[in-house]
């Protein structure tokens, strides 16, 4: 995992291309710059899912990310893994991220 992500400017990002999906390609195009692993599977796979939801293409950098070593789970009990562990987008889970999109999103 990566305890050094900026969570709330990354929610105010998804928020913003989730309301405006006209600038989501431009705000996922770039490869984002982290020397983090857990950054960097983290960022490809919610600019991934932008794509996905929004219809476009999803950028060509993300393909080069590849998934974690170990897998990042939310903290919790056992039940609350397990739960956030099935919530988990598949954009998510090819990189061994296995915590639901409401960490990052505002399901409505």
């Amino acid at each position: 995992g990566d305890a050094t992500a900026d969570w709330t400017r990354l929610r105010l990002a998804v928020d913003y291309c989730e309301r405006n999906p006209v600038t989501a390609a431009a705000a996922i195009a770039a490869c984002p710059v982290s020397r983090n692993d857990g950054s960097r599977a983290l960022l490809a796979s919610v600019a991934e899912v932008i794509a996905d939801r929004a219809g476009i293409y999803r950028p060509t950098w993300t393909e080069r990310v590849p998934p974690l070593s170990e897998p990042w789970e939310a903290p919790g009990t056992p039940r609350i893994s397990e739960r956030e562990r099935a919530a988990a987008l598949p954009q998510f889970v090819a990189r061994n991220i296995l915590f639901g999109p409401g960490a990052i999103w505002h399901e409505r």
